[in-house]
């Protein structure tokens, strides 16, 4: 079994297209929130080490009012109850409970259908040019797993970390790599300013910019990513692998029915 038909297989698992969020973001209207409190530094440092989260302020009231209000408006309205207790995200064109609701349903169904974890607080965004179209768009560095918890009128919504590891967003990291020569390290949990003193020098000669206070609630997946590094980083045992061999073409290592 040759490596060329392993490394064939492993290319289909790749999307580095324009609707990849993990490279090109832009939000959604029922897809992602923008963090508009507290710090992204505070939440960040909050949510991996918290047992209750952070509860989640919602501004549909506003909305009730005949227009959509602007992310000015809605600051001002809960600048008073926003906290490091009490987040407060919001959305352009559509109320953030209507949005969390959409998330949650989207999340709960790929955890329990898939085993799949696809809710992310996104942090470090990284604002670059595309060598194919030097065009500018901005991709997350870090992602937080996340879930959310509640959803009725009465309690409303708890927004908490799934599990206390933050991870390097792989398909940028793959991106960067191979189409600038940018090896970007990993996150060893030194927290997000000296994380980003580290990424900084790494990407300045290139002329890109990072932002660290923009926070994104948002569905990220980037499973066949994993699968696709794992393939190439492990060819020798993929290849011996009687499963593998049968999808590359070579049905002759499969038990017998």
């Amino acid at each position: 079994m040759e490596k060329t038909s392993l490394a064939k297989f492993a290319e289909r698992l790749l999307d580095l297209g324009k609707r990849n969020r993990l490279l090109y973001f832009t939000p959604s209207r029922f897809g992602s929130l923008k963090l508009l409190s507290p710090s992204s530094a505070t939440l960040f440092e909050k949510l991996p080490t918290s047992t209750l989260g952070v509860k989640l302020l919602l501004d549909d009231p506003l909305y009730e009012k005949g227009k959509n209000p602007t992310e000015a408006d809605v600051k001002l309205a809960y600048e008073k109850k926003s906290n490091s207790t009490n987040a407060l995200f919001f959305n352009a064109s559509t109320p953030n409970g209507k949005v969390l609701k959409a998330l949650q349903r989207k999340a709960a169904s790929a955890l329990s259908e898939q085993g799949t974890q696809l809710l992310y607080l996104a942090f470090l965004f990284v604002h670059y040019v595309d060598p194919k179209d030097h065009l500018s768009y901005k991709a997350p560095l870090l992602l937080l797993p996340v879930a959310l918890e509640g959803g009725t009128p009465s309690k409303g919504y708890a927004l908490k970390a799934a599990g206390e590891d933050v991870e390097l967003n792989p398909t940028f990291s793959y991106f960067a790599s191979t189409s600038f020569g940018l090896s970007l390290p990993s996150y060893s949990d030194e927290g997000l300013a000296p994380y980003a003193e580290k990424i900084l020098p790494l990407i300045a000669p290139l002329g890109w910019t990072l932002d660290l206070m923009e926070v994104e609630l948002s569905s990220f997946a980037f499973e066949k990513m994993s699968l696709y590094l794992d393939l190439k980083n492990n060819a020798k045992t993929a290849l011996a692998h009687p499963f593998l061999q049968a999808l590359l073409g070579d049905g002759r290592a499969l038990p017998p029915l």
